[in-house]
């Protein structure tokens, strides 16, 4: 069960005209879920009246339109691990030795062809991740460019526009999310970072139009989803 929260202003309380101030207004606003915590869970999220109505509108998404995303979603991230795969080098980095208990490996070749999938694709899920959260957050923060501006304005160099995006979020919040995915797509070469984040980026375009950005079942099922034999 999912409900909306909002502060109500003080300055909405003294107007004179509210229909004027409401329209003028910068509202906060926050989901609230029956079982978990809040998004945002430490904030507010702020807007105007009609974000507001846009926030509402898409909370209240069918289950079915649910199934189907998650379905593409695993969908792009199998096809994104595949990228990966025939890229020329397996990229890892400490955070993602230490997110499987591989801390103490030094050298990619120690290990085995099935584990190193397994990398890939917890590398995968977590750029889909801060993809889809990405989209949530361009919605309330001006300064945080949307997805579709990142590959439309700066195509093949999209990988460093999304660093430098992603930069301006952490520098927000969001350190869980996008400190580990700013570090996968660092250590990419150009072409592998953009056909990555190309791939995953048209999946999390159609999770914004569907209006499924708010719903934490999804970004959830993310890295509850098995890894492909």
């Amino acid at each position: 069960m999912r409900r909306i929260g909002q502060r109500y202003l003080e300055t909405l309380r003294q107007a004179s005209n509210l229909k004027t101030s409401l329209a003028k207004a910068r509202l906060l606003y926050r989901v609230l879920y029956a079982n978990e915590n809040p998004f945002p869970e430490h904030d507010w999220l702020k807007g105007s009246v009609c974000d507001l109505a846009d926030l509402i509108d898409l909370v209240a998404v069918p289950r079915s339109a649910f199934d189907k995303a998650a379905k593409d979603l695993s969908n792009s991230i199998n096809s994104a691990v595949s990228i990966l795969e025939n890229s020329a080098a397996i990229y890892l980095t400490d955070k993602i030795f230490s997110l499987l208990g591989l801390a103490d490996v030094i050298q990619t070749q120690r290990i085995p062809e099935a584990k190193k999938r397994e990398l890939k694709n917890t590398q995968t899920r977590h750029i889909a991740n801060a993809l889809i959260f990405h989209e949530r957050i361009a919605k309330h923060y001006e300064r945080i460019p949307p997805i579709r501006q990142l590959f439309h304005q700066y195509g093949q160099t999209a990988q460093q526009a999304a660093l430098e995006a992603w930069q301006k979020i952490l520098d927000i919040n969001y350190w869980p999310i996008f400190a580990t995915a700013r570090d996968i797509v660092n250590d990419l070469d150009a072409e592998t970072a953009f056909k990555t984040l190309d791939r995953l980026a048209i999946q999390s375009g159609k999770i914004r139009e569907k209006g499924l950005l708010y719903e934490n079942d999804l970004t959830g099922h993310i890295f509850q989803a098995p890894n492909p034999a």
